[in-house]
């Protein structure tokens, strides 16, 4: 992010809503220069631009840009993908969301032959590409960030069918199951449930007790939780209640 841009969302911030005008006559930048970067700040969930102006989204609606997630709990991600690669058979259809974790688990899956894998995320797209000998698809639809959500994404996603699907997700909880930030990627995986004999839920430790506006699924449609260490018992209860099998 420019400094510009940074400076740019600490005066949003503050005032919640400008219109691009204000903004550009308290900043000493053009209005075209101020589109700009209002249009990258909203491509990363930063603020959504509304009115001729931009208001700033709340902490619960910013979903964090993929440069920065990619590096967060790297150590229980990567832990987290080599035990999601043990559910990969060579032959299989497979999908991979558009999470750190499952760009992780990309990584994982040279060793196999003949897959057939398919992403909305557009740079585990590439690297499977360059690094494996496996047939790669990539789910069409708007860009943001660096991977495809959103309506024309799910309707794409429809024509496939999947022997097993990775996904991850902002939040668990007790109480609303597995919860998302954004509502295209939530609903996103609504459509993914339908398409996929097994779906296996890749979700680190700290993300259990956490929620979200918009729920993904319920538990009872996940196949396998994989996480970092042995989830609290009221978790395992549950999980043993719905017939989910945990790996950890």
């Amino acid at each position: 992010m420019k400094d510009r841009q940074k400076l740019l969302l600490t005066i949003l911030k503050d005032k919640n809503f400008l219109t691009i005008s204000d903004l550009a006559k308290h900043m000493h930048y053009s209005a075209s220069t101020i589109r700009r970067d209002l249009k990258e700040l909203e491509n990363n969930g930063l603020v959504q631009r509304i009115h001729g102006g931009a208001l700033v989204l709340k902490p619960n609606e910013i979903e964090t840009p993929t440069t920065i997630k990619q590096h967060l709990n790297l150590n229980e991600k990567k832990y987290i993908a080599a035990l999601a690669s043990g559910y990969v058979e060579n032959r299989q259809n497979i999908f991979l969301d558009s999470s750190s974790t499952a760009n992780i688990l990309a990584k994982n899956l040279a060793a196999f032959s003949d897959l057939n894998i398919s992403t909305t995320n557009l740079e585990t797209a590439i690297y499977l590409n360059l690094h494996t000998q496996n047939k790669i698809n990539v789910i069409g639809g708007r860009m943001i960030d660096t991977y495809s959500s959103s309506m024309i994404t799910a309707r794409n996603l429809r024509d496939y069918v999947f022997d097993i699907s990775f996904m991850s997700c902002r939040g668990f909880s007790l109480e609303y199951g597995v919860t998302d930030k954004v509502e295209s990627e939530s609903s996103l995986k609504h459509t993914l449930i339908e398409c996929s004999k097994k779906l296996v839920l890749l979700i680190d430790s700290n993300k259990m007790g956490l929620i979200f506006p918009y729920r993904d699924c319920k538990l009872s449609q996940i196949y396998a939780v994989v996480t970092d260490k042995k989830p609290a018992k009221k978790y395992s209860k549950l999980f043993e209640k719905n017939n989910v099998e945990v790996v950890y």
